[in-house]
């Protein structure tokens, strides 16, 4: 098995947008195991648990993005990362845009039936 963990200083993601990552993720031919978390604390531990340690999770701030893969090959763990890397960074699709509102004032006024609400900050 091959292991692949890279961290990407100050990137936070929500977390929520990294379950969807990571559930997709492990659909990827070759893949053993994958996470795709910020670097707190209780998510360190939940990777050492899968047994994706090293050094550079260690190091790892909250703020941190972490990514770790262990793959069958090189070539698949190198792959299953570019994937990652390049749902990090694309842009939703129309349909997949859900509305964001500054204050919850603001949503009541556009969607007064409104019963929901998800508020999510940085670690």
């Amino acid at each position: 098995m091959i292991k692949k963990i890279l961290v990407k200083k100050n990137q936070y993601r929500d977390s929520v947008f990294l379950m969807v990552i990571n559930e997709r993720a492990r659909s990827f031919p070759g893949v053993s195991e994958v996470a795709v978390m910020m670097g707190t604390d209780n998510n360190k531990e939940m990777m050492k648990e899968v047994g994706l340690i090293g050094p550079e999770i260690d190091s790892a701030a909250p703020n941190d993005l972490v990514i770790c893969i262990q793959g069958k090959s090189k070539e698949l763990t190198e792959k299953a990362l570019s994937e990652i890397e390049g749902m990090l960074i694309k842009k939703p699709r129309a349909e997949e845009i859900e509305d964001v509102y500054k204050t919850l004032e603001s949503a009541l006024r556009e969607r007064p039936d409104t019963n929901l609400a998800i508020i999510s900050v940085p670690g």
